[in-house]
């Protein structure tokens, strides 16, 4: 983990922006002038401790050091607790985006073929979805969904397809609410660790 001035302008901007806060909002409530928050977040100037430490509890971060052994364990926290954040354009938006975009497909294709019951219940499958958090680990079996739909679209006998991704989506909704979203509808491992998610709202 390298505390480089460039990591941890970056890494204060992120915070800043995840919780919609001006630098003018942010100065105001730290006592850290605008303009020299605009400076430490452009690199521009080697933050003091105080004033680090005044911004990232500002930020909901806590600096602390941490022992060389277990750096690690915690960047894989750290990995794991970022994956899902949601910054405009970051993972959990994209996911949301991706159903959203499959739900309206699926709804225009309901209309042109109301025989295809797979098509509703892919649907109900997708707005189940819509309703929790879809981490990014989990966005191939959305797009491999929207594939099967597009398929289907141009050659409706390619029903099967349609059923494999009905199959992998019922799984993910299962697996992401009664938690054991690492067994179903991930493509990659999850962390080695991972923040206890309750009450990190």
């Amino acid at each position: 983990m390298k505390y480089t001035t460039e990591y941890l302008a970056r890494m204060l901007h992120r915070a800043r922006t995840t919780k919609g806060l001006s630098q003018r909002l942010l100065g105001t409530m730290t006592a850290v002038p605008q303009g020299h928050i605009s400076r430490i977040e452009n690199g521009e100037v080697d933050i003091r401790v105080s004033s680090l430490i005044e911004l990232a509890r500002a930020l909901d971060l806590e600096p602390m050091l941490v022992p060389r052994a277990a750096v690690p364990a915690v960047e894989s926290i750290i990995q794991g607790s970022l994956e899902d954040t949601e910054l405009p354009g970051g993972p959990a938006l994209q996911t949301r985006r991706e159903l959203r975009r499959l739900d309206a497909r699926t709804g225009d294709l309901m209309r042109s073929h109301p025989e295809a019951g797979e098509l509703a219940q892919l649907r109900h499958q997708v707005r189940g979805l819509l309703q929790v958090r879809v981490p990014r680990r989990s966005l191939a079996v959305i797009q491999d969904a929207a594939k099967a739909v597009q398929a289907f679209q141009h050659n409706t006998q390619q029903r099967a397809g349609l059923r494999d991704a009905l199959s992998q989506l019922r799984s993910l909704h299962n697996a992401l609410t009664h938690g054991t979203a690492g067994e179903a509808g991930s493509k990659a491992a999850r962390p080695a660790y991972r923040l206890d998610e309750d009450g990190h709202e």
